[in-house]
């Protein structure tokens, strides 16, 4: 039983603040409950405004009590315009007091896929525990409704076991080899948030939401396994009509 609620807001700005909202909302619950807050973030575009305006938000959020993993990772240093670290890092990172021992990045230049893969897996074990569970997952999603780098006819869509995958030459675009986090990291989450900004993202707003499940097909489905808390947030030019 996922408790899915979703969200319309009026454009990309609207969506952006509203996101902070929730994201710090569950940053104060979980440092008042936890003592620390680890939070998956999302690449590519999709979540530059949301991290420009958690940056700008006005009062001291104990950013040094912040755990910073990533969703998924293009398999390219930080220096590569392509890296989702680097993106993080422009939008947010670099804007706040964090504690950089507590910014976790998947790549690493001494290691491939699948052996950076098995590293960060032991760091989510060793910050989280044996069964990793994040206070918060943040996702977007593609016009092909893939989300992390888990594209459609994507093995590791059926992953029980592991909660890091390499993926060597995934059919995306970049062209670039991946590592990611699986469906049991997500369905294990406290909370989950979705982002779907603009009208061409409508397609993958009604493949998530409304489509029959086949997750080999329309991946970000993965959300419908949560057990913890999802918010969907659109742009009502994204948005399904019911």
């Amino acid at each position: 039983g996922c408790l899915m609620r979703t969200v319309v807001t009026e454009d990309a700005r609207e969506l952006a603040r509203v996101g902070a909202e929730i994201i710090l909302e569950a940053a104060r619950e979980a440092l008042r409950e936890r003592g620390r807050f680890a939070i998956a973030l999302t690449g590519g575009t999709s979540p530059r405004l949301l991290y420009q305006q958690l940056a700008a938000s006005p009062n001291d959020h104990e950013w040094s009590r912040w755990e910073f993993f990533l969703g998924d990772e293009r398999f390219v240093p930080e220096s590569d315009p392509r890296s989702n670290l680097r993106g993080a890092r422009e939008n947010l990172l670099s804007r706040v007091a964090v504690a950089e021992s507590r910014v976790h990045p998947m790549y690493a230049p001494d290691a491939d896929v699948h052996e950076a893969a098995r590293r960060y897996e032991r760091v989510l074990t060793e910050v989280l525990g044996e069964a990793p569970v994040f206070d918060l997952v943040l996702l977007g999603v593609g016009r092909d409704a893939h989300t992390l780098s888990l594209h459609p006819g994507c093995e590791a869509i059926r992953e029980e076991a592991r909660a890091v995958v390499g993926l060597p030459d995934p059919p995306m675009d970049p062209a670039v080899a991946r590592v990611t986090l699986t469906p049991p990291v997500v369905a294990r989450a406290r909370r989950v948030l979705v982002i779907l900004a603009g009208a061409d993202k409508a397609d993958a707003a009604r493949y998530v939401l409304q489509a029959p499940d086949n997750r080999m097909k329309f991946p970000a489905q993965i959300i419908r396994d949560a057990r913890g808390e999802v918010t969907v947030l659109l742009t009502r030019d994204a948005a399904p009509t019911a």
